[in-house]
This record gives structure tokens, sequence and C-alpha cells, in this order.
């Protein structure tokens, strides 16, 4: 179960590798690189990190596999080229974004958090995320951004993002939301939605993690041992959703083949 856990389907894959890649740049780079450099580290991520992924997941080794490897699902070439190009234009688009632009226009110095492991309490709930980055800018405001490599702006895109500022507010970066600046950086487009943030999202984004949580806990069958029973949670019959499911090998509903 444990490995079933661990897989990814490509366009998580995709999302993975643009975050690791921009991770790595950031905490060893201090400046922007030129366009020669930048097209340097694009194909390394490429025609390296891609390649050695897929050689691994198609090999069977645990150290990464793919559904598609998994779930013995074809991959085309076509779809193998739409791969390499949406990294490839994501790692672009985040280099000449004004995010990447304005954070070493300020310096390392003023960076408050690139890719770090986040843990805090919502009242009774403990919460553990990773912030993309946060950074202090010349004018003194706190900006969040998160990198997203979907076209798609819905989900809880807007949640998510919320509840950072959450974290900022609670870690004393900011004295009021309003000094709070949150951006979804869609970079497949690219497209990038900046909002200053009130008092009344931050009292949404505390609520929103309760009501989720509360939710969570009033499906256990016993709440003090921390555990749950299958009956409780009947499968789904939307086999959109079982496509990127990596649990789907030993779904009780029965569904174990490629739903190409």
């Amino acid at each position: 179960m444990d490995r079933l856990a661990k897989l990814k389907n490509i366009p998580l894959w995709a999302g993975v590798v643009v975050h690791d890649a921009l991770e790595a740049y950031l905490k060893t780079h201090d400046r922007l690189p030129t366009d020669t450099e930048r097209e340097a580290f694009i194909r390394s991520v490429t025609h390296g990190q891609l390649a050695q992924d897929w050689n691994y997941s198609k090999a069977g080794m645990k150290k990464f596999r793919l559904q598609e490897h998994e779930f013995n699902v074809p991959v085309s070439d076509w779809e193998k080229k739409v791969l390499i190009g949406l990294v490839t234009v994501c790692l672009r688009n985040a280099f000449i974004s004004p995010i990447m632009a304005e954070m070493y226009e300020v310096g390392k110095k003023n960076w408050l958090t690139v890719e770090e492991r986040l843990e805090y309490p919502i009242d009774w709930v403990k919460v553990v995320g990773r912030m993309d980055g946060c950074y202090r800018a010349k004018s003194d405001k706190v900006k969040i951004f998160d990198w997203k490599t979907g076209r798609w702006t819905g989900g809880f895109n807007v949640e998510q993002i919320a509840g950072y500022a959450l974290y900022a507010f609670q870690k004393g970066w900011a004295s009021k939301p309003e000094e709070i600046e949150t951006t979804l950086a869609y970079l497949a487009v690219p497209e990038y939605k900046t909002h200053v943030v009130t008092w009344d999202e931050l009292a949404k984004a505390k609520d929103f993690v309760l009501k989720s949580a509360a939710a969570m806990k009033d499906k256990m069958y016993d709440k003090e041992a921390n555990t749950t029973l299958g009956r409780d949670f009947p499968t789904t019959d939307n086999t959109w959703k079982c496509k990127r499911c990596q649990f789907r090998g030993v779904c009780p509903g029965g569904l174990r083949v490629s739903l190409r």
C-alpha cells in the first residue's frame, strides 16, 4: 500500500519536476540566469531528470514509479512531447516571471521561506503544508506565491494559498492581513492571480480548515484510536476520478484495468 501511495500520474509528475527544479535553482543561485543559462538549465531538467525518472519507472524501480506503468496504460510519443513541452514552458515562464525578478531584486536576505515544510496549529487541528515561496518586498509587503503547472484555475487553490497567508500572519511576518499579498502563478498560460488578503479571508481560511478536518473526523469509526471502516467510504462510480487514483489496483469496487 505504501508503494501505491507514492505513485504519480504524468500531470502530477510534471508539476513535481517543475517545483523541484525551481526549488533547486532558487536555493543554489544568487541571481537570475542569462538566456543561455536558462535554456541550458531547462534542458538539464527535460533531458536529465525527466529521462531518469522515466527510465526508473519503466524498470519498475521503487525510487520512482508512474501510475501509467504500474497499470499498463500506454503513453504515446505525442503525450511525451506534450509533457516535455509543458515542463519547458512552465520553467521558462517562471524564470521570466515578475515573481523571480522581484525575489532576486530584494535579495535572499528578504526571503522568508522557499519550499520548506510548514507545521502550525489552527485550534485543535495541526496543519502541515509546503509553501512554494514567500518574501518581503521593498514596500515591506509580504508576498506569497504558489507555482501552478495546470491550466485549471479552480479547485481549492484559493483556499490553499489563503491558508499560507494565515501561516504568515501567525508567524508575525505581517501585523495585519492587508500587508500580505498572494499570487497564484499559472505558469503554463502564463497568468498571475494576485490578491491582497483581508481579515474576512483569514477567518474563512480558518473555518475551511476546521470544517474539513471535522468532516474527516466525523467519518472515523473510532475517533480516539483514529481508525476507520471501509464500509463508511463507498467507492465512486465516476471513472474519470478513477483515472488519476493510484489505488485503483486494489479498489474494492473492482476497477483494475486500463481506462483508456
